[in-house]
Formats: C-alpha cells, sequence, structure tokens
C-alpha cells in the first residue's frame, strides 16, 4: 500500500498545516505513517472516501472492552472543495471524505493499484 502522503502530498500537506494552526497536531502526526487502503467516488454526487490504514494498533482493553467506533469529523479549511477527516474514539485517523474535488479523483485514478476503486 501507498503512504497518503505520497498519493496526495499536496492534501496531506494542506490537512497538517490547518490541523496544527488548530492545535491539532496529534492528529497531524499521524499522516507520516498512514496508508491509502483504498477510495471510492461518486461522480454524480462529486463526492468521494478515502480510506486510510497504519493506525496505531489498539491493545487488548481497547479491542475486547472500550471497541472501537466513530470518533470525530473534522472539517478541513481546504483550499477548494470540502474536506472532512473522520477519526474513531481513539483520535485515530481512519479516512477522508472530499467533496467537490475531481482534482483529488483524477489523482487517485493514476495511483497504481492492486484492485479497482468502488464506484
Amino acid at each position: 500500500m501507498m503512504r497518503i502522503a505520497e498519493a496526495l502530498p499536496e492534501l496531506v500537506e494542506e490537512i497538517r498545516q490547518f490541523l496544527v494552526a488548530e492545535g491539532r497536531r496529534d492528529i497531524a502526526d499521524q499522516f507520516a505513517d498512514l496508508t491509502l487502503s483504498r477510495w471510492t467516488y461518486d461522480t454524480d454526487a462529486d463526492a468521494g472516501y478515502v480510506y486510510l490504514a497504519g493506525q496505531r494498533v489498539l491493545n487488548l482493553v481497547e479491542q475486547t472492552v472500550i471497541v472501537a467506533r466513530h470518533g470525530e469529523c473534522i472539517e478541513i479549511e481546504a483550499s477548494a472543495g470540502m474536506v472532512v477527516l473522520d477519526t474513531d474514539n481513539f483520535r485515530r485517523v481512519t479516512g477522508i471524505e472530499i467533496l467537490n474535488r475531481k482534482d483529488l479523483k483524477r489523482k487517485l485514478e493514476r495511483l497504481p493499484t492492486t484492485s479497482p476503486p468502488v464506484r
């Protein structure tokens, strides 16, 4: 799998700068290790979702007692369109929603992939 910072470097830098400015460095720093798992894009809605992997592994108590679930949506002030980060209740970034960003769709389509994107 490709690191998200290599796949979409401009987007990741934009997200990181926003998060650091908002005092969310703990979330910004995760992008160094996150990889692009897969992505989807609905052309009619001009909306996509990038699924990420490589988050911190949960310990046994976190996995079995607390259990991971949706945590927070963080709207990023993007240069174009709309970008929303999803985190889980452990503050791990799990995905990136992109709206009105055909430029990112084109970049995603050019990436080498082991399986085709779900559309």
